[in-house]
């Protein structure tokens, strides 16, 4: 197109001009509009959707951890009061000289433990222990399993007495 179309009457080019403001206006356009598009989550991002998912996150508190496992391993050394105070009375107390063997059971398991006298002060103490499946369709627990149900046991014990 032949440049003499683009003239004013006054014989100016008037597209520079033209140009600048459609730029100008575009510019004013695309800032005042906020941009927002939809996260999986159903949060937006974007100018206002960021501070929206934000406070959301601040407002909601991280899970707890979960509690460890009980240890038997923590029974190892206990005497006899000890172990009483902290899995309560047997199910069954057994004498097999030089040790006694105590016996606690679930449903689904039996927990022995087995004390031996201390030669430096002539108590019984724990020295090991041992968890056998009660049912033969149920396959050998582990030790911390089984004392973990023993433990929540006793602890239910302790807070109805």
């Amino acid at each position: 197109m032949p440049a003499a179309q683009y003239r004013r009457a006054s014989g100016h080019r008037c597209w520079p001009a033209t140009l600048a403001i459609l730029l100008t206006a575009g510019l004013l356009v695309a800032c005042a509009t906020p941009t927002t598009s939809p996260a999986t989550d159903g949060t937006t991002t974007g100018a206002r959707g960021t501070d929206a998912a934000a406070q959301r996150q601040a407002i909601v508190p991280p899970a707890p951890p979960p509690a460890p496992a009980p240890d038997p391993a923590q029974l190892v050394g206990l005497d006899r009061g000890a172990l009483t105070a902290l899995l309560g009375e047997p199910t069954l107390r057994r004498e097999e000289p030089p040790a006694e063997v105590w016996l606690y059971t679930s449903e689904a398991c039996a927990f022995h433990v087995y004390l031996y006298r201390d030669a430096a002060d002539g108590s019984y103490r724990v020295t090991h222990y041992d968890a056998v499946p009660r049912l033969r369709r149920v396959r050998l627990q582990a030790a911390e399993r089984c004392f973990a149900g023993l433990m929540v046991r006793a602890d239910d014990r302790q807070r109805t007495s």
